[in-house]
């Protein structure tokens, strides 16, 4: 998990200093690339959506992100999966509405 916030940091701060932002067409091109080697969450998988995802993000810098871990237990039903730890991971949606 780790490495993945550091991911989407680094994402944000290559993006921001690129000014793909303002570059619909690049900012499609990115879009299209990111999908195409993600899984992403349901609703985050079309390319609309990554797109518009992008563009509410305008403005805002890495250093402004402050990325958190889920909560998360092993999953009774699948010891290779996890689900999320209630009732922390409530409280840590509650926190981010």
């Amino acid at each position: 998990i780790g490495l993945q916030q550091k991911l989407v940091k680094a994402l944000l701060e290559q993006i921001s200093s690129t000014n793909l932002f303002t570059d619909p067409a690049k900012l499609y091109t990115v879009a299209e690339a990111v999908t195409s080697s993600l899984t992403t969450d349901t609703g985050l998988g079309s390319l609309s959506e990554l797109v518009s995802l992008g563009e509410s993000l305008k403005g805002l810098s890495a250093d402004r992100v402050k990325t958190v871990m889920m909560p998360v237990v092993t999953a009774p039903s699948d010891p290779n999966r996890v689900v999320a730890k209630e009732p922390a991971a409530s409280r840590l949606w509650e926190s981010l509405r």
